[in-house]
């Protein structure tokens, strides 16, 4: 879909993207708020694209989301719930048995997909391991993504994600920094061109990684961008990817960040056909869940817009 205009009516570079998940975290798992929550945010027309955590959708509700993205050209994308990353459900776990049950899982979720219209997928590493099995459990990982890769194929346009976390900081995820990330998206891209990344900068912190570089570098395998603040004092009650609020004071993530990253994304996107999505991810805001998180996610974009409009107009006198 083209990117919606703002308000001079200049087309933007980027989808704006609602993590609709965390905007109304304490009714992400009731079907009916969340569909009615994202009728709302999408009637609005600032966010072109929402992304959900669901373990399933009610086929009942198939149809209902399906005509409100036709009818609005917005996007859908749906993540996989929690227990994907897990020992008991992981897409990269050396035993088969775990692994078949995870790709299985996934199946279900891209049935749900197929039938509500949304365009993508998205899915999470297992744990690490030792070293000495690392190598092992990519495979097995890159073995699981080919196989949603081409369950997708029944769709045009369905796509697959791969989200890398962060490998020894918080979350101890198999895919963590950037190198083995993009490596793992170009194995897979060999197979299907289905296949990218979403970059997101609180887990690329986490892993010790220059944030506009990560970005550079995962960009040729890159569909969607997450914007978040970790907290990086490992003695901090609140240490690791723990959604803290962007932009506020304090925040690792501020104002300055999210406008460089859309700038450096502008600068991207010049040389490619490709849109990419950009959500802001925060769930620890001080205020109250559900209106007033999609109200300070679209002011932090809007104001980042505002400011990379600024600074070209600087550079061009």
């Amino acid at each position: 879909m083209k990117p919606p205009y703002n308000a001079a009516k200049a087309p933007l570079w980027f989808e704006p993207s609602l993590l609709l998940s965390e905007a109304f975290y304490p009714w992400y798992e009731r079907c009916e708020v969340m569909i009615e929550a994202m009728e709302s945010v999408v009637s609005e027309g600032f966010f072109t694209r929402i992304e959900w955590m669901a373990s399933e959708l009610p086929v009942n509700q198939h149809r209902r989301i399906c005509k409100l993205l036709e009818d609005s050209g917005c996007e859908l994308s749906l993540w996989a719930p929690p227990e994907i990353d897990s020992p008991e459900l992981s897409l990269s776990s050396l035993d088969k048995t775990v692994r078949s049950a995870a790709v299985e899982s996934m199946r279900r979720l891209i049935g749900d997909a197929l039938a509500c219209g949304a365009s993508a997928v998205c899915v999470r590493s297992g744990p690490d391991v030792e070293g000495i099995k690392r190598s092992s459990a990519l495979q097995a990982l890159e073995a699981s993504l080919v196989a949603l890769c081409e369950e997708a194929e029944q769709s045009p346009r369905l796509e697959i994600l791969l989200e890398p976390l962060d490998r020894d900081a918080h979350k101890y995820m198999l895919v963590g920094g950037a190198k083995d990330a993009i490596a793992l998206a170009r194995r897979v891209r060999v197979a299907s061109p289905r296949f990218s990344l979403c970059w997101d900068s609180g887990h690329m912190l986490l892993n010790h990684e220059d944030l506009l570089e990560s970005l550079e570098f995962c960009w040729p395998v890159l569909s969607q961008i997450h914007i978040s603040s970790p907290v990086l004092a490992p003695r901090h009650p609140w240490f690791g990817d723990t959604h803290m609020c962007v932009g506020e004071p304090g925040s690792v993530v501020g104002a300055g960040e999210v406008a460089a990253i859309l700038q450096r994304t502008k600068q991207l996107q010049d040389d490619s056909d490709r849109t990419i999505a950009i959500a802001i991810e925060e769930r620890n805001w001080p205020g109250k869940p559900g209106r007033e998180f999609v109200r300070h996610a679209q002011e932090l974009l809007t104001t980042a817009i505002a400011r990379v409009a600024r600074e070209e107009r600087v550079d061009a006198c």
